[in-house]
């Protein structure tokens, strides 16, 4: 007994793609990149969702003790006025006034 193998086109085609396929695969380089520490926490640093979350927790808390600071400091307020009269006037009033208030 022998056995007869016939390809048809269908199967030559499938054969043909399956060694290219195989071929591409063997002579592709497999690139291997070695990372250190401090490449891998940096990485972690820049991309982490974890530590992004906890630094807007603390400019959270920066920003609720720069507002309870700000009531401990005083508070100046200023005020100021000239008045001119018309030359034309006979009463050539000048008039000035300047304010200054702390709340301490």
């Amino acid at each position: 007994m022998s056995a007869r193998w016939v390809m048809t086109a269908k199967g030559t085609r499938q054969m043909m793609l399956g060694l290219g396929a195989a071929f591409i695969v063997a002579t592709t380089p497999f690139v291997v990149q070695a990372t250190t520490l401090t490449d891998t926490l940096r990485t972690a640093y820049l991309h982490s969702g974890l530590l992004e979350q906890n630094r807007a927790t603390l400019r959270a808390a920066d920003e609720g003790v720069a507002q309870a600071i700000s009531t401990l400091r005083p508070v100046i307020g200023y005020t100021g006025n000239v008045t001119y009269s018309n030359p034309l006037n006979d009463s050539r009033d000048l008039r000035a006034s300047l304010g200054l208030s702390a709340d301490l």
